[in-house]
């Protein structure tokens, strides 16, 4: 099957789950539910999105544009993420206080635990195996660690003021951190659990940080100024 361009299956997909109250539904049923966040399976088959209004989480399949399933995750969720073979999945809930984890399977999702990890969580990552997740604390300015299969917070690191955006590099050894209101980034070294440097970035409300397949350069969006620093 040829590959459609991002552009057009970004808004395919987003449209999809924007309309569709579930899977075989038509478009135009059931609630608005402003995906806010998503995230894609290493094969891209599979979407993960956050929709904040209807306060639950869809699993898209990207080929067909389709919804396979949907559950309610809580209120306001903000940042998702998904394991790279796709079976795990956890979601931030920014008026929840918590984390919660997700069985993903070919065509359903399962909310099978939750972790409280301090107001406003936005930002969330996952190591590559899966087991451990990375959530931006917007009210404490911590970035907290989460062990997901023993369902518990294994550590709180200090970061800049109101942590949102989270980009882990591709060996799961950096941790790349968008602090909206300090303007500036901070760099976790993970296997040390430490700030191993604070960046400063000209323009405000700092919010998505993107890294690049080396882990060398890093990307961040300033909501203020409308623009990207690099």
């Amino acid at each position: 099957m040829r590959d459609l361009p991002r552009t057009r299956l970004a808004t395919a997909v987003l449209t999809a789950v924007s309309g569709l109250a579930a899977a075989g539904s038509s478009p135009g049923e059931g609630p608005h539910r402003s995906p806010i966040a998503l995230a894609v399976s290493a094969d891209g088959a599979l979407l993960l999105t956050a929709n904040q209004t209807s306060g639950s989480v869809s699993l898209v399949d990207t080929r067909s544009a389709r919804v396979l399933d949907e559950v309610p995750a809580g209120e306001k969720p903000a940042g998702v993420a998904l394991s790279r073979d796709g079976a795990r999945g956890v979601v931030t809930l920014w008026y929840g206080s918590d984390l919660a984890v997700l069985d993903v399977g070919p065509d359903r999702l399962q909310v099978v635990g939750r972790v409280e990890v301090g107001p406003e969580p936005r930002g969330v990552a996952l190591v590559p195996d899966g087991k451990t997740a990375f959530v931006a604390a917007g009210v404490s300015n911590e970035v907290v660690r989460v062990d997901l299969d023993a369902r518990e917070v294994t550590g709180r690191l200090a970061v800049g003021r109101e942590p949102r955006g989270l980009a882990l590099s591709a060996d799961g050894e950096r941790l790349l951190v968008g602090n909206a209101r300090s303007k500036d980034l901070s760099v976790i070294a993970v296997g040390t659990w430490t700030v191993e440097r604070t960046l400063a970035v000209e323009g405000d409300n700092l919010r998505q940080v993107a890294l690049a397949p080396d882990g060398r350069t890093g990307y961040v969006a300033n909501m203020k100024n409308r623009g990207f620093a690099t």
